[in-house]
């Protein structure tokens, strides 16, 4: 799966999603999180602390085991 970028669209309400974004002193991180009534909740809020601005996310998806 490609990442999206938050100006290309946002994932449905609620779904679960692995997030790129940069906290307010330039560093990047990424977190598992969803929206919910428009705002973005992310697993670890200790991590997003801080002013996150999300840039990407991609939506998580099982994986089917090979072999």
């Amino acid at each position: 799966m490609a990442w999206t970028s938050i100006d290309e669209g946002l994932p449905n309400e609620g779904e679960e999603c692995v997030v790129v974004g940069m906290k307010a002193d330039g560093s990047i991180v990424q977190l598992i999180g969803y929206r919910s009534n428009g705002d973005w909740i992310m697993e670890d809020e200790e991590a997003a602390a801080g002013g996150l601005q999300v840039r990407r996310w991609m939506p998580l998806a099982s994986t089917r085991r090979v072999g």
